[in-house]
């Protein structure tokens, strides 16, 4: 772990406390706990201390891996014959077309919350035009595989995530960690936030505190003098 990252982490477990001290101010709003829920896991898996104390996990990263690329598979198939379902020129469905446009290699790069909230969009969105989409190749046997894939990656996120094998000591998984936890916080939690402003202006004032990032964190070390 380098400083740009310890200072990250430090910037994540300060917002988590802001967070965990003010649940009473969003008990109600599911979404956003459930939210904070996840980026909790993601953060204790980046804590050098909980990875210390946390098992092997067999291979957990590996079957993890394998469950994601069946949901993007699924929901690219059923995703790109709703963009051709839409984009017929008989009917010019603008609104769907935008929320089914996903190349495989798009959602492959999206955070493993964010692909779930998308497959289970193009999910439903494929199930009500499934009589159309029969034309398109798509059976429902195709709703039913991404339906299961969608459940198993669910299940293998509420895992003990802090079991995964190769854990946080890979540089690569490391990096990995950090991007779940930052797209958490920038496309989920920051979103619903911004909602509290008015409602809880200490919670509000407090997250934006802790929000903010090291000044530090980014800077290269200077250079030693050089010996005249």
């Amino acid at each position: 772990m380098n400083d740009k990252q310890r200072a990250k982490l430090a910037m994540f477990q300060t917002t988590l406390l802001v967070l965990k001290e003010h649940t009473g101010d969003y008990t109600a709003n599911k979404a956003l706990t459930a939210a904070v829920g996840a980026f909790q896991t993601e953060v204790d898996l980046l804590d050098p201390e909980h990875q210390a104390r946390r098992p092997e996990s067999g291979g957990l990263t590996l079957v993890k891996k394998k469950t994601r690329a069946r949901v993007v598979l699924a929901a690219h198939n059923i995703g790109a014959a709703l963009f051709a379902f839409a984009a017929d020129p008989a009917r010019e469905d603008l609104p769907l077309q935008a929320a089914v446009d996903y190349t495989q290699r798009t959602l492959e790069r999206q955070s493993d919350a964010d692909l779930i909230r998308i497959s289970a969009l193009i999910l439903t969105k494929g199930t009500e035009h499934a009589t159309n989409l029969k034309d398109l190749d798509v059976a429902a046997t195709d709703l039913t595989e991404l339906r299961d894939a969608i459940t198993q990656f669910k299940a293998e996120q509420a895992a003990p995530r802090a079991a995964r094998s190769e854990g946080a000591a890979d540089t690569k998984e490391l990096a990995c960690y950090y991007r779940e936890a930052q797209a958490l916080l920038v496309s989920q939690i920051d979103r619903q936030l911004a909602r509290y402003e008015a409602k809880a202006p200490a919670f509000f004032a407090a997250y934006q505190s802790a929000r903010k990032p090291n000044a530090t964190a980014g800077r290269s070390a200077k250079p030693a003098p050089t010996p005249g």
